[in-house]
């Protein structure tokens, strides 16, 4: 890759909308469970899932095998949970739902280390943030070599005592230890681990160390961070004692949280992963530290992982930042319709989604070895906007991430030495049809009409469900082979117990006349206006963006994942408006030409290589 190109992926962004659907004000005009309202509509959807291909939902039993789920009656199927999953990120988006934070979204400060950034990428203003701001970065040249000496950074020991994480300073600053140092040898396999031992220093050097007693030597633990890529061995680190007489550093909650979630991003990658994890209640480990704009982070190595200044959340639009801040409940669709649980208050889904069994036998696919995952929300060429980072206090998050659709799965194989983390896939072929069952009550028409529209989608348009869809698995088409209403009054008389199931002769028009109803609704709410059209969700950008990712179907090195070597040299993503809008343009045929002149032009043009 090229210096500056633009950055590609499996996924994109249907922007967070701007506009926030709130279809109750408050609990109490919620419709109630324990009885079946007249008014309302109450039946079942019949729906059909057809892998257009290959489709794995996995059994999660064995540790890098997948399996397709099943039953307790042995048959193949996607649970309920899956599909309502899926209906849910749907219905956010064509809801135009509240992103809550905690709920929708972890919440965190987002962890980074750059010191080798190239000076003329994305990533510059954030190396200088690192290097200058917040480690204080200072080269020296010692015995010929440049030195780089973070001068900001501390050490300690990390504690865990009663759920909560504190850090005790040393006595002095930790030494430095050459691996070619005479006493080194009589330690075995010096990757990442720490362990007590006694020494001898005067003042910057250490002279003696032993892992045996010595009670007239000063008392300290060895880290040795491992060995980073390229296999040149990292230093050793003495840290002396604690000290005992010093204030000890409270760690706050959100600082825990961060660290944590940085490293859960990262445990496939760190060898061993417990070494980089926190300590367990009543343990302590050596640790590297620095506090600034009122954080503290920590880590093994002296180059820290620093957090960038903004959490995720202040990316959100302000709308929805605004609701968050409040202490009201916002009840938009998702969380009317599909239930919610609060500290002081919760309520029950209206929507019951069943297990989707697999009709006949279905074929499993022979094993498919592939590396799942890719990168996080700390690759913000990506996941930021407009080419910011989340240092940036005006950056703002693309949104609801999904995949794009593929003509055919093709997982890559693993790389050289990553065979360790590889999973084994076992998918159902494509054609494989499932059929579920899905359960409303007392749904307002325009309720009903959001959750047939989250199911059925626009013509054209695919669901993406289970394991591998960035190497295109799990495109699925949805169709709604039943619409069933239940008449509530009928089931209260002996009369209408034989006939309370209603059904529309044409289920097709019927369910298009709710979709209707449903945009028709919002766009009257929200008082969307369209001159000499009626007003339509469907002239939302983000409707069109989550329909066009739900539709296209793409191919080649534009939605497959960069090399890690092209991470620093890359611009931003392009968003899924432009990739729409230029697909477009490419699928306009050329104007025929009109004039001597233009035919001439158009020669010109045609020829123009010759």
């Amino acid at each position: 890759m090229e210096i500056g190109e633009k950055a590609h992926a499996p996924y994109n962004f249907v922007p967070f909308s701007n506009r926030i659907m709130v279809r109750y004000q408050s609990p109490d005009e919620l419709p109630p469970h324990d009885v079946w309202d007249p008014e309302l509509k109450n039946g079942e959807i019949h729906v059909t899932l057809e892998a257009q291909t290959p489709v794995l939902v996995s059994d999660g039993r064995e540790r890098n095998i997948a399996r397709f789920f099943k039953g307790a009656d042995g048959t193949y199927q996607i649970p309920g949970s899956t599909v309502r999953g899926v209906l849910r990120q749907t219905m956010q988006i064509l809801g135009l739902g509240h992103i809550r934070v905690k709920e929708d979204m972890e919440d965190y400060q987002i962890f980074f280390r750059n010191v080798a950034g190239r000076s003329n990428s994305i990533g510059k203003a954030l190396k200088d943030y690192y290097a200058g701001s917040v480690m204080k970065i200072r080269t020296e040249r010692v015995n010929g070599k440049n030195i780089s000496n973070p001068e900001a950074v501390c050490s300690g020991y990390l504690h865990r005592k009663a759920g909560a994480y504190y850090i005790q300073p040393t006595v002095s600053p930790v030494l430095r230890v050459s691996r070619k140092h005479k006493d080194v040898a009589q330690f075995e396999d010096l990757t990442a681990k720490f362990f007590p031992v006694f020494y001898r220093e005067n003042g910057q050097t250490v002279l003696e160390i032993s892992k045996e007693v010595h009670p007239e030597w000063r008392q300290g633990t060895m880290l040795c961070t491992g060995r980073p890529v390229g296999r040149v061995p990292n230093g050793l680190y003495l840290f002396p004692e604690e000290d005992l007489q010093a204030e000890s550093i409270p760690i706050s909650e959100a600082d825990v949280l961060s660290y944590q979630a940085d490293w859960e991003n990262r445990k496939n990658v760190l060898k061993p992963k417990e070494f980089w994890a926190l300590p367990k209640e009543g343990e302590a480990k050596p640790v590297f530290f620095l506090r600034y704009e009122g954080h503290t982070y920590f880590g093994m190595t002296k180059m820290l992982r620093v957090g960038c200044r903004y959490p995720l959340s202040h990316g959100l639009p302000p709308r929805h930042r605004e609701y968050t801040e409040q202490s009201e409940l916002v009840l938009d669709y998702p969380h009317a319709m599909l239930g919610y649980a609060g500290k002081n208050q919760a309520y029950r889904s209206r929507v019951s989604v069943g297990d989707f069994r697999l009709e006949g036998p279905g074929q499993v696919l022979p094993g498919i070895k592939t590396v799942l995952g890719g990168p996080k929300a700390s690759f913000y060429p990506t996941y930021v906007a407009e080419g910011k980072n989340y240092n940036q206090e005006d950056f703002r998050l693309r949104g609801h991430k999904l995949y794009w659709h593929k003509e055919e799965a093709k997982a890559d194989a693993p790389a050289n030495g990553n065979e360790r983390v590889a999973t084994t896939l076992y998918p159902l072929d494509k054609g494989s049809v499932f059929h579920g069952v899905i359960r409303y009550r007392n749904l307002h028409p325009d309720e009903l009409g959001l959750l047939l529209w989250c199911i059925r989608l626009e013509p054209g348009c695919f669901h993406g469900i289970g394991m591998g869809k960035p190497y295109g698995f799990g495109r699925v088409k949805a169709t709604i082979r039943r619409l069933v209403e239940w008449d509530a009054e009928a089931l209260y008389c002996l009369e209408g117990l034989a006939g309370t199931a209603g059904e529309p002769s044409n289920p097709e028009d019927a369910v298009e006349t709710y979709i209707r109803t449903y945009d028709r609704y919002v766009s009257a709410a929200l008082n969307l206006k369209k001159p000499k059209k009626e007003p339509s969700l469907r002239g939302c950008r983000e409707i069109q963006d989550f329909f066009y990712l739900r539709s296209a179907i793409r191919g080649g090195e534009a939605v497959g994942y960069m090399a890690m070597s092209d991470f620093s040299m890359c611009s931003a993503l392009p968003d899924v408006e432009t990739e729409r809008k230029n697909a477009a343009a490419a699928a306009q045929p050329e104007p025929e030409p009109t004039s001597m002149e233009d035919m001439c032009a158009a020669l010109k043009n045609k020829y123009k290589g010759l």
